[in-house]
């Protein structure tokens, strides 16, 4: 019997995870991202498990991907920005061909398990050379040349899209671009919607938190302690500035490949960039409500929030408004309408996303809402947050304040009552 209650709770698990993945899945369908395969993944499982990734969340979500996979000059023969030599560049043509062998052989073993992935497509792009920069000759180092949009048009059958790091110049001669240069130029023309890299281990411990606006990136990248972390930073500002919605910089330490860090809330290995604070703040919808319950169940566990089951929640949807970054639900709160006075409950943020605003964000909305509606009480039963609803203009009230059934709800928790008069908005 005990061992049966263990499989209960690991499908429910199972099925919770599926539940939050399903807004992520449904958002993303048809979009475009393109990732940037770190060359230490190469010759190890977290590659085979990166690109099995790769492949569900192109079957199962519709999600287009371009790989392009690092390359560095081989040890002791240039820095890795420096010059390339002729010696070297043969080296980065047998090492580019092995990484492409490796991504293709385990692409096809995982579509094979995974019916309906289309077969994939390489591109190689036309490069010319750099020359010399600052007074030094690069070599055989060149750059990304204009891609075609005819170029582009022809990759539409293909799922998953292979672009090597190197380029062909006049005379299908070969030059070194690196995996950045391709990745941001491949993006632009790409139009693709995501940007997806590495950090290594080191540099990932430096970023501090979840997400990132564009300023704050910008101001990362110019303290950046290491090179690295330096240049993956300036990569991902790019992308940006370029027009891509989002980068996701992920930690080469994690073990669990793409999955866990683009489908769920937990944020250990993966940080964000972005130009804007969110998505969207309105509505929720029916696919919201496993996200929400998570929300909230800290709350519960606590005290400070009401338990409320799924049911609960369907019952109410259309009373609750929830604040979205890349499609997953970070925020919600409650507004309910009761006679003569507006009620805000379910105030939650995710703990990943603390210190964002974010609840000053949804009490903006929800005031916004009440003065719409020409009500002028908005009031919220609090056991924990007192202090943080107080300095937000609401003020410590009595239970004449409330309607009545309010007043059952209040005396059953014992907790503060906290009111807040809404004023019109002003003339313009």
């Amino acid at each position: 019997m005990k061992k049966r209650h263990l499989r209960l709770d690991k499908a429910d698990e199972q099925a919770a995870i599926l539940r939050n993945s399903a807004q992520y899945l449904l958002a993303h369908r048809g979009r475009r991202a393109v990732l940037l395969v770190p060359g230490s993944f190469f010759g190890t499982g977290k590659l085979a498990r990166l690109l099995f990734d790769v492949t569900i969340l192109s079957r199962v979500a519709g999600i287009k991907f371009a790989l392009t996979y690092e390359l560095l000059p081989p040890a002791g023969k240039g820095d890795p920005n420096g010059p390339v030599c002729d010696a070297v560049m043969r080296e980065l043509e047998k090492a580019s061909s092995a990484s492409k062998t490796e991504i293709e052989k385990l692409l096809a073993y995982d579509t094979e398990m995974i019916e309906g992935v289309k077969h994939t497509s390489t591109m190689n792009l036309e490069a010319h050379r750099l020359g010399v920069v600052k007074q030094r000759d690069l070599g055989l180092r060149g750059e990304v040349k204009a891609i075609k949009p005819a170029d582009i048009r022809g990759l539409k059958q293909a799922a998953i899209v292979i672009v090597p790091p190197l380029g062909f110049g006049p005379g299908r001669r070969r030059y070194f671009l690196g995996a950045y240069s391709v990745a941001l130029a491949f993006a632009k023309a790409w139009k693709a919607h995501k940007l997806i890299a590495f950090c290594k281990k080191a540099d990932f411990a430096r970023l501090a938190a979840p997400s990132y606006m564009l300023a704050e990136a910008k101001k990362l990248a110019q303290e950046a302690g290491s090179r690295s972390l330096k240049e993956v930073l300036q990569l991902g500002v790019a992308a940006l500035d370029a027009g891509i919605d989002r980068v996701h910089l992920i930690s080469e330490s994690g073990d669990n490949g793409l999955l866990p860090e683009l489908l769920t809330s937990n944020y250990k290995h993966a940080s964000m960039l972005s130009k804007d604070r969110f998505d969207n703040i309105g509505r929720a919808g029916l696919v919201d409500i496993p996200s929400i319950m998570a929300l909230i169940k800290p709350g519960v566990d606590d005290g400070s929030l009401l338990p409320r089951t799924y049911e609960d929640i369907e019952a109410g949807i259309g009373n609750y408004h929830v604040i979205k970054l890349d499609s997953s639900v970070v925020a919600c709160v409650c507004l309910t309408y009761h006679k003569g006075c507006a009620e805000l409950s379910c105030l939650a943020v995710s703990d990943e996303h603390r210190n964002r605003d974010y609840g000053q964000l949804l009490l903006d909305y929800v005031e916004k809402r009440v003065r719409a509606r020409r009500i002028t009480k908005l009031v919220a039963l609090s056991s924990r947050a007192t202090d943080w609803f107080e300095e937000r203009g609401f003020a410590l009230a009595t239970s004449r304040a409330l309607p009545p059934g309010m007043r059952e709800s209040q005396a059953r928790r014992n907790s503060h009552i906290l009111l807040k008069k809404i004023t019109a908005a002003p003339a313009r």
